[in-house]
């Protein structure tokens, strides 16, 4: 019998460089026999019958566990593997393996009972293999004698003196096979079949259980070496050589008389060959000339093949027959993607093909009778592999998915099961990986296996994800691999044997088994685990994937168990995490994050807190040359957004095509997605104050001002000056138009209703508008304006004094109740009335409108503390709240009617850029520190009390720009503005893109 397992540490005799007394080596060949444990058998009190045993009852395998160290000896009559004990009787190999490490032959030689004491004899040390050195003597055992007192034997127990142990004995088991160290339940890596292959060697590799449960691996190549087989005996691997050649991609199975047939595919001369295991050896055919897709047997064990045509653009299944190889096509002209296919066979006989036909998967049923059936997959990949066919008639298989970050395509994959049910197909999201497999063993429930690049804790090694499904969804544990990063050709894998253990053959032909885990990367987050009774309990607020709790909810797992949890912070980008470890589901809100934790016992004692980073989510606006963010508008659930660009550009993961000028039109999701985003094509510098808002179909409107006509999807084009348009839900521009028949004007302000009609402020010069001219009070007036949803004239108000005025500043609700104000010098004409005469510099207008644009009321002040008044908001009940432009910086609220309600001054020399309130009246202003813009000093975000004191000092962040634009989402901030530098928020940065970018942010408070 052949082990797999090094020798005791008491037994590596000489490593100090000292012969050691016999003794000693005596001693430490005891510890060595105590290498692995299974069975205990009872002695008696005196040790029982046979206190010593003949040289021939020692046969067999005696192991031992201490401090987690496997230790094995293999006793036997002789024993012609190695060439030191050829011819040689009575011989023994002690093997060692520690948790994690693979099992390493340590020592080798002859035994003898003599005077009832172990006598050993090495002839091999895995530490110091010599006989002798340059000065006559070895600093080793090997060639010496070494004595051990048997204190008591029986059939199933040995008992050896030792020094070394407390007790002053050690004792070994007799086993039927090197068992794993104790581990509680993690992986014990089993050793690599073939030692001293580099990776490049051992590519592609395939797993099975044969039909008694046996582990089977085989090597694909890489085209580099021979096709080997290995087996998993008693103690270690069995290797031989299964065909010579440069063979790549193999498939391998079991027949149900336990015969092990296979295809492979050999790179020299392009073709497929067909290898079955008759007698003890291999034998080998030519299947065509053509590549290898898919591998089945047919009940009565007849091979059948799927194959690519080298000759002729065809997919071909292959059968075995007594006169050779027949074939049939299944697919004419297959697409580029044709490797994606794979082939399965049911008890019946029928025979089912994958094929990928375009963006979806063809679905081909070759019955018993030799028909064929067509169907479409009903399920979408990008790639189907390890397909299955369940004892039920129905498949199963692993689903690939392809990631792309901003145009890069990762080598890594996201793979779902999915699994073909009488209700339908269900799909289960497993995890991110390089490889996966997928097997369902007689027990019926699938098994996974995922290789991931990089440990969990670092970057280099692998890290392996082996899962079995149970009535809560999917559940993987986790382990480390050693070595160099995984290659595009290294592959994973899984197999369970008869004992339910599950092995997998990974990268660098490293083998586990689910026994026991080489490592588990700690992660703690405030979601925790119910772990089993031995340890404490803990609350958890989120579940692996497939439960998904409403609310707070619990799931009992193992310790060292890696799992998905959901978490929903309001600030997930402030936790600390390895890169890859979280990331947001397709299609989810950002706050709502997935992750993968590994939990140990350790962990549940003290878990950190997450703090709320300082921003929800980010995104840029822009691309090489100089762009930019000029007005946002939001709603509570969406934001709209406008801007422009200097060339092609992007918004967020977005592409944006354009020229330099071309206006960006967007609508968002409140939870950062885009809903649609658009370029409008203008003349370069044509188009100035950009202003949007939301329609209430899921577009948005427009306001600019040109110097050129605009003209946008096919409609008719405009004249120059205060123009509007309008898009439909898809961001198609549905209606445009010119606010003034001649041309000239422009607009300052854009505000969407819910009826699906339009708020427009802005200043002209008299003109058309639509229903004749309109004439001014002198100079150039303010006007508000209603339009409907195909931008018709539903309402004009126009204000202004003899002099040149400026345009209204207005804010309204969702029905269109109107607050604004104006500057005013003079008399005050609105709608053709004198409102209010002899206003003084310093003067301004307050006015509210109904919905129907009449006049709801009006106040004239000549306060200081407004002079140019800049920002407007109105509060949920009618209130009108309103800030200067620059110096003073005073914000005041003016009750319903006008009258003045309170007055306060924000810092002095600082400069208000937005001014928003909330429905509990809390207003923020966003602005800069008194002493100028700059990285250092930043822009400052205010919060104030409906009674006008400001709640705390408001924050600083670390940007070059200040904001533009400041609103509240929620119980959020929404900011946005311009940066040649890209984003940072606290430890949270993005780079730019080139120049200057727009950028919008979502900040908690």
């Amino acid at each position: 019998m052949h082990c797999s397992i090094a020798p005791p540490r008491d037994l590596r005799v000489g490593r100090d460089g000292n012969v050691r007394s016999r003794r000693r080596l005596a001693l430490l060949a005891a510890l060595a026999l105590v290498g692995l444990v299974t069975a205990c058998a009872d002695e008696g009190a005196d040790g029982g019958a046979g206190v010593v045993p003949t040289s021939g009852e020692l046969h067999g395998i005696w192991a031992n566990i201490e401090d987690d160290e496997v230790r094995a000896w293999v006793f036997s009559a002789s024993n012609d593997e190695y060439d030191d004990l050829a011819g040689k009787s009575g011989v023994y190999v002690v093997w060692k393996y520690t948790l994690g490490q693979p099992q390493t032959l340590e020592q080798r030689g002859t035994y003898a009972i003599v005077d009832g004491a172990l006598r050993t004899k090495p002839v091999w040390d895995l530490w110091y293999p010599c006989d002798v050195n340059w000065i006559g003597a070895c600093p080793s055992g090997v060639g010496k004698e070494f004595s051990n007192e048997i204190r008591a034997f029986t059939k199933e127990k040995l008992r050896l003196q030792s020094s070394t142990a407390t007790s002053g004995e050690r004792v070994y088991n007799r086993v039927q096979a090197c068992p794993a160290p104790v581990s509680a339940g993690a992986f014990a890596n089993r050793g690599a079949p073939w030692p001293g292959d580099t990776y490049a060697a051992n590519g592609y590799p395939t797993a099975l259980s044969d039909a008694a449960g046996a582990i089977h691996l085989f090597t694909g190549t890489a085209a580099t070496w021979t096709l080997r087989h290995a087996t998993h005996a008693a103690c270690g691997w069995k290797v031989e050589d299964v065909a010579d050649g440069r063979p790549t991609v193999s498939r391998f199975l079991s027949a149900a008389d336990g015969t092990l047939h296979g295809v492979y595919y050999a790179l020299e001369d392009n073709s497929t060959h067909y290898v079955v295991q008759q007698d003890g050896a291999w034998k080998s055919e030519l299947v065509a000339g053509a590549w290898m897709h898919g591998f089945g047997l047919l009940p009565d064990a007849t091979p059948v093949v799927l194959l690519a045509s080298s000759t002729a653009p065809r997919l071909q299944l292959g059968r075995r027959t007594e006169a050779g190889w027949s074939f049939e096509t299944v697919v004419e002209a297959p697409s580029p993607a044709v490797a994606a296919s794979a082939l399965v066979v049911h008890k019946d006989g029928a025979i089912e093909v994958l094929v990928p036909d375009g963006t979806a998967f063809s679905r081909l049923r070759r019955q018993p009778d030799g028909s064929w059936q067509g169907e479409t997959l009903g399920v979408g990949c990008d790639d189907v592999s390890h397909l299955h066919a369940r004892s039920d008639g129905k498949i199963a298989l692993l689903c690939a998915h392809t990631i792309a970050t901003n145009g890069i395509v990762s080598k890594s994959r996201r793979f779902t099961y999915v699994e073909e049910q009488a209700q339908g197909w269900v799909v289960q999201d497993l995890d991110e990986a390089l490889r996966a497999s997928l097997t369902i063993p007689p027990s019926g429930e699938p098994t996974i296996a995922l290789l991931r690049n990089g440990s969990l804790g670092g970057t280099n090694g692998f890290n392996i994800l082996v899962g079995t499904r149970g009535a809560d969804g999917w559940l993987l544990r986790h382990g480390e691999g050693d070595g160099g990063l995984v290659r595009e050709w290294s592959d994973i894998a899984v197999a369970v044997d008869a004992d339910g253990h599950r092995w997998v053959h990974a990268h660098e032909s490293s083998v586990v088994t689910a026994d026991a885990i080489t490592s588990a990367g700690p992660r703690s987050f405030t979601l925790h685990l119910t772990l089993p009774s031995d340890t404490p309990s803990v609350t958890v607020s989120s579940v692996p994937a497939g439960l998904q709790c409403p609310g707070a909810c619990s799931v009992e797992v193992p310790p060292d168990t890696l799992v998905r949890l959901r978490f929903a912070f309001d600030a997930p980008a402030s936790m600390q995490i390895a890169p890859g470890d979280c990331f947001i589901p397709a299609g989810e809100d950002p706050r709502v994050w997935e992750c993968r934790v590994s939990v140990q016992r350790a962990d549940v004692e003290a878990v950190a807190t997450p703090t709320p980073a300082p921003v929800i989510w980010s995104t840029l606006l822009g691309g090489t040359a100089d762009d930019g963010l000029d007005d946002v508008a939001n709603n509570g659930t969406d934001i709209a957004l406008a801007g422009h660009l200097g060339g092609a550009g992007s918004l967020g993961t977005t592409t944006l095509p354009g020229a330099a000028g071309d206006l960006v039109l967007a609508r968002m999701k409140t939870s950062g997605t885009v809903a649609w985003a658009r370029t409008i094509a203008v003349a370069q510098q044509a188009a100035t104050n950009l202003h949007v808002g939301l329609a209430a179909d899921g577009g948005a409107f427009l306001g600019l001002t040109t110097t050129t006509a605009l003209q946008a999807d096919g409609l008719a084009a405009t004249q120059a000056g205060a123009t509007l348009l309008r898009t439909d839900g898809d961001g198609k521009v549905v209606a445009v138009r010119a606010l003034l028949a001649a041309g000239g004007g422009s607009i300052s302000e854009v505000i969407g209703l819910g009826d699906g009609s339009v708020l427009v402020a802005g200043t002209f010069s008299g003109g058309d508008f639509g229903d004749g001219d309109v004439q001014t009070a002198g100079g150039a007036d303010g006007f508000v304006a209603r339009l409907d949803a195909k931008l018709a004239l539903v309402w004009l108000r126009v204000v202004g004094t003899p002099s040149e005025d400026g345009a209204p500043r207005i804010a309204a609700d969702d029905a269109g109740n109107v607050v604004g104000v104006v500057l005013a010098i003079g008399d005050v004409h609105f709608d053709g009335e004198t409102k209010a005469t002899g206003l003084s510099g310093s003067g301004s207008w307050l006015f509210a409108l109904k919905p129907d644009g009449t006049l709801a009321w009006s106040n004239a002040e000549s306060a200081t503390d407004l002079m140019a008044p800049n920002l407007v908001a109105r509060g949920a009940d009618g209130s009108l709240y309103i800030t200067t432009s620059n110096g003073l910086n005073f914000i005041r609220k003016h009750a319903v009617g006008g009258a003045l309600v309170w007055s306060t001054q924000a810092q002095t020399g600082s400069k208000i850029v937005d001014l928003d309130v909330a429905a509990d009246g809390k207003l923020l202003t966003v602005g800069t520190f008194a002493g100028g813009i700059s990285k250092q000093i930043g822009p400052q975000a205010t919060i104030w009390s409906a009674a006008g004191e400001a709640e705390g000092g408001g924050f600083a962040m670390q940007l070059e720009q200040i904001p533009s634009f400041g609103r509240w989402l929620g119980a959020d901030l929404l900011l946005g503005g311009q940066t040649s530098s890209g984003l940072r928020f606290g430890p949270v940065q993005t780079a730019g893109l080139g120049g200057s970018d727009g950028w919008l942010a979502r900040l908690p408070l």
